[in-house]
């Protein structure tokens, strides 16, 4: 497993299943950026699971994430990005697609502020 951060929002890619591990789906609640990063981090990663679903909406001038993770098929790649600028996830897409992945979802979100937050998840 790979972690890569970048403006201050990590970026997970996962290079394969987690093997002896048994996975549940698993739907979080709505919560900040940092508080998505950090449940990743400590519910997710290893579990045997595969992101396939992530959203962000605007609550009270800031922006939340909202993800649903399905057991992991063996032999799948993933990767995954939240909050990214459209420059960054244009960057982001043409770097996967090099390596083999495809884009499976893709959420472009703006804030009443106008900030942009593009969401992202990559199969191989």
């Amino acid at each position: 497993m790979k972690q890569i951060v970048m403006a201050g929002l990590a970026a997970l890619l996962m290079s394969h299943s987690a093997s002896n591990v048994q996975a549940q789906t698993v739907t979080t609640e709505w919560m900040t950026g940092s508080e998505y990063q950090q449940y990743f981090q400590n519910q997710v990663q290893g579990r045997g699971l595969l992101l396939t679903y992530l959203e962000a909406a605007e609550f009270y001038g800031q922006i939340y994430y909202f993800a649903n993770f399905d057991p992991l098929p063996p032999g799948v790649g993933w990767a995954t990005h939240h909050g990214l600028s459209d420059a960054s996830f244009q960057q982001r897409d043409q770097q996967y697609r090099a390596q083999g992945y495809r884009l499976s979802h893709h959420q472009r979100f703006v804030s009443s502020s106008g900030r942009v937050a593009n969401q992202a998840i990559w199969l191989r």
